[in-house]
């Protein structure tokens, strides 16, 4: 029973680092699938008859990104840099919360939500936007809602309270204080759906604080990841102080700039400003930290695939972040808001900058485990290479057909579209097969080192014999 309970629930901050990774591989790959179904759908441009399915794959891709892979990245890589620093973190209440939040993300998506991934209001009270196991009780999917933003940001303020890191502090504590908004977001919807409802512009802002901070707390972990490894393998920044300054604005500036998500909405000019300011000025500290490694570039060594992978992950903040600084921008026609440019732009972010920085994470915590030997440093490479490739292509390819008109979340399309659209595809699942690759090979160390049964160690190694024989 004892065995049971470390097992799922350990005290030890080894297992609780693993317990993250594992739950943010299983999101990525949740992920994976729902963009995949997406990309098949819109292939054929779906039809009446299955409308209802694409739109499910388009909530649950985003949603499951958006409420919980996020948040689980994070933890992960607040808890491994911390690890790497010195400081070991560790408590059953860190497992705990990894549970409740996972139970509230099944409870959520069993009710089968239809509403896209930003909780649109009122169209989040109608019967007709769940199509799952609850019926005319669908508001039992927003009590799941509430559960992963509980977990939340407890797990947020708990962090913040004994990590020692800034930026990683950073991190938790805009955690810990904006998943609340999402929670508040969901009572608001059960409330309508018994009867008292609210302009739409209250839920949608109060929607966009937490969603505009939650675009930043794999951000600043991932920020904590690249100032560990790049004056690692280089040397030191050019001032240790910026991160220190710069945190109270990487706190407030991410929440002061929800508005800039209300563009297309009728919102006072002034609060317009304050998110376009607000997001431009965030934009320009994020700059000044990435600007403050550059000295540690300079000699910077590439002597294994931990090296290799942050200096792609440096590179792919840069190529990310250049085209995402006209979205804020208020001049430009609305209409630009609601196309396939900001799906490529946030999805650059997503892919070049914060999934390998977490791809960073998981081969340097693999290589805990034992050294990679010299055909699997050259797989990971060749992976996380034509990841990085396949991936910059796709998201710069989405900008271009939605600076020309390609209208984001809609099924039906100009035919003139339908070329890209099947090799965007094509792309798509050239991107899987890599990252595949990547996360294959630290998963397989992690396996084949368990420690159990003799029959458990039996079959691994058999099954390792064979991977290896393959391999030559």
């Amino acid at each position: 029973m004892l065995d049971m309970l470390e097992l799922f629930l350990p005290k030890d901050s080894h297992r609780i680092r693993f317990l993250y990774l594992i739950g943010s591989v299983f999101w990525l790959a949740l992920i994976g699938i729902g963009a995949m179904n997406m990309r098949t759908y819109l292939e054929s441009q779906g039809s009446i008859k299955f409308d209802e399915i694409y739109y499910f794959f388009l909530t649950f891709h985003g949603d499951s990104g958006f409420f919980i892979f996020i948040e689980i990245a994070t933890v992960f890589l607040v808890l491994y840099i911390s690890h790497l620093r010195g400081q070991e973190l560790g408590g059953r209440l860190l497992s705990l919360l990894f549970w409740t939040a996972n139970i509230g993300a099944v409870i959520y998506f069993l009710g089968g939500p239809i509403t896209g991934w930003y909780l649109q209001y009122p169209l989040s009270l109608q019967p007709g936007s769940f199509i799952g196991i609850y019926g005319i009780d669908y508001w039992i999917s927003y009590v799941g809602i509430i559960i992963i933003s509980v977990s939340f940001s407890i797990l947020g303020l708990r962090l913040f309270k004994v990590v020692r890191d800034t930026i990683l502090r950073t991190s938790s504590i805009l955690m810990g204080i904006t998943e609340p908004f999402l929670g508040i977001v969901a009572v608001i919807d059960i409330v309508g759906i018994f009867g008292k409802t609210l302009s739409a512009i209250i839920p949608t802002s109060v929607f966009w604080i937490f969603g505009s901070s939650s675009d930043y707390y794999m951000t600043y972990a991932t920020f904590g990841l690249l100032y560990y490894f790049i004056p690692y393998y280089g040397s030191r920044p050019i001032s240790e102080k910026w991160v220190k300054w710069f945190s109270l604005p990487l706190l407030i500036l991410p929440i002061l700039s929800f508005s800039s998500d209300l563009l297309t909405w009728p919102i006072p000019v002034p609060l317009k400003i304050m998110g376009v300011i607000s997001s431009y000025l965030l934009s320009g500290f994020l700059g000044l930290l990435i600007i403050n490694l550059i000295k540690s570039l300079n000699m910077y060594k590439l002597g294994d695939v931990k090296s290799f992978f942050s200096l792609l992950c440096y590179i792919g903040f840069i190529i990310s972040a250049i085209p995402s600084l006209l979205l804020p921008e208020p001049f430009l026609d609305t209409f630009f808001h609601n196309t396939y440019y900001v799906v490529g732009s946030f999805h650059s972010i997503i892919w070049d900058f914060l999934i390998v920085g977490l791809m960073t994470g998981l081969v340097s915590f693999a290589e805990e485990r034992r050294k990679y030997s010299e055909s699997e440093t050259i797989l990971l490479n060749l992976g996380i290479i034509l990841w990085s490739i396949t991936s910059t292509v796709l998201a710069y390819l989405m900008m271009e057909v939605g600076y020309f008109g390609l209208i984001r979340r809609e099924i039906i399309y100009s035919p003139g579209f339908k070329p890209i659209m099947v090799f965007m595809s094509f792309l798509a699942y050239d991107a899987l097969t890599s990252i595949t690759l990547v996360v294959s090979i630290p998963l397989w160390i992690f396996i084949s080192s368990i420690k159990g049964p003799k029959s458990i160690k039996k079959i691994v190694s058999r099954v390792s014999i064979i991977v290896k024989s393959f391999s030559k």
